[in-house]
Formats: structure tokens, sequence, C-alpha cells
């Protein structure tokens, strides 16, 4: 994915530079941001946190069939590897890994 979205011209660390765009932009005061790990797997013991890995993990699955076409293009690689990494990637998130998607969520109030 790094490779697809330099590629494609997307900045891959582009979350946690947010909140300095929202200062830069003049019109937003009283920015602030969290980062937080969100499973993607139901590896928590929270229950809440479980749950919601269960339910990301039925999403994680249909993943690299509504992602290989942009991948396989922007990555450069072949249909055939990229067929390849799919069997992986499915046989390691059935695997007890800690998987967890690192979400930002960046506010800040409108100046008037």
């Amino acid at each position: 994915m790094f490779r697809a979205m330099l590629t494609r011209g997307t900045d891959p660390h582009l979350a946690p530079k947010l909140p300095e765009y929202f200062r830069n932009a003049g019109i937003f005061h009283d920015v602030d941001s969290i980062a937080f790990d969100w499973p993607l797997t139901p590896w928590s013991q929270d229950p809440r946190q479980r749950s919601v890995g269960s339910v990301m993990m039925r999403d994680i699955r249909q993943f690299p069939d509504t992602s290989r076409l942009l991948i396989i293009d922007a990555a450069g690689i072949s249909p055939i590897e990229y067929d390849r990494i799919k069997i992986r990637f499915l046989q390691e998130i059935e695997l007890d890994y800690k998987i967890v998607w690192k979400l930002w969520s960046v506010w800040g109030i409108k100046s008037d």
C-alpha cells in the first residue's frame, strides 16, 4: 500500500500532519487531535473492542477484492503476484495477531 500511495502522489503519513494543516489554514483555532488503535481482528479481551474487531474482520476479508485493481495499478505488480499476496494476507489475518488500524481524529473550532 505504501508504494501504491506514493505512486499515486498520496502521502502515506498524512494523518499526523492534519493538525498542523488545520492550524495553517487560518480558519480554525483550538485545534486538537487524538490517535487511537482500532482493532481489525477480535484479539482484545475488552468485550467492546473484541466486538469491533469481529465486525472489522468481515470488512478486512473483503479488502483484497475491493482494492485489487487500485493496488495492482498503483503498485505496478502483476495480477498473479497480487493473488499470491492476497492469499498470504488472508492467511495472516486468521492468525491470532494483534492487528490494529491507527485512526486519527482531528478537530478545531472554525473562526468567525
